[in-house]
């Protein structure tokens, strides 16, 4: 079985993508404002476990200047969720996390866990922001991590065959405040079926000899479906050592 990874829109480097053109004048989205009233059915405690995240909820600010880390890290994790590393799969929490229209500023890595979408609103695309001081940890490689090495035994937390069940999609990924020179990726991204990358614009520097890339995936099984026609300038500066079935 193969999965299908569908990057809608990939465009990258400094200058506004048609997605940003795009977006409507109105932030109202109908995700945001609705009563939210799903449950993970099969979690231990479906009554008191949280499908739906707003990162706001958890104290990010979007506002441009605060560093949004730790809040969207515990959207993310909260309710004993299956992290890389410690939990090998589940599908009893599931997880929305969602961003409102701004700009998180992060200064390390955001974990994604194990059957997450991480959903913006699409009518005003939320920003993730690396801040000049980003730093990853050892055997993490990028602003949203999918799947950190382990700095014990150099492999993988989750095999990457076995990563479902997650999304990333409406978003801007902006590099532009690290250093050209110095190494940084938007989204690592290895992993397998019912996944996709959708609606995403990846900001980056555009300086000669830039160390910036918007994508990496390692491992896993996915298929490129469609791709931005600016997207072969994204790709020069992101490696994607897979098979490719276009």
């Amino acid at each position: 079985m193969r999965s299908f990874i569908t990057l809608l829109a990939l465009v990258g480097l400094s200058t506004a993508g048609p997605l940003q053109q795009r977006q409507s004048s109105s932030c109202s989205y109908w995700m945001e404002d609705i009563k939210h009233q799903g449950i993970a059915s099969f979690n231990a405690n479906p009554s008191g476990y949280q499908v739906f995240r707003n990162v706001k909820d958890f104290g990010a600010k979007g506002d441009g200047n605060t560093d949004d880390t730790a809040a969207i890290q515990t959207a993310m994790s909260s309710g004993d969720r299956c992290a890389p590393g410690i939990c090998n799969s589940t599908t009893t929490t599931p997880a929305v996390i969602y961003f409102p229209a701004g700009t998180y500023i992060i200064s390390a890595p955001i974990v994604d866990y194990y059957y997450t979408q991480m959903i913006g609103n699409p009518n005003c695309l939320p920003t993730l922001k690396a801040s000049s001081a980003f730093k990853v940890a050892p055997g993490q490689l990028a602003m949203i991590e999918d799947d950190p090495y382990s700095t014990t035994s150099g492999n993988a937390d989750w095999a990457s065959v076995n990563i479902f069940n997650r999304q990333i999609r409406n978003f801007v990924i902006d590099t532009t405040a690290v250093a050209a020179s110095s190494a940084i990726t938007g989204i690592h991204w290895a992993t397998a079926q019912a996944t996709s990358l959708q609606n995403i614009v990846f900001q980056m520097s555009s300086a000669g000899g830039t160390q910036h890339q918007g994508v990496f995936m390692e491992s896993g099984k996915w298929d490129l479906k469609e791709l931005h026609k600016n997207a072969l300038t994204v790709c020069r500066i992101c490696w994607l050592r897979n098979r490719f079935d276009l």
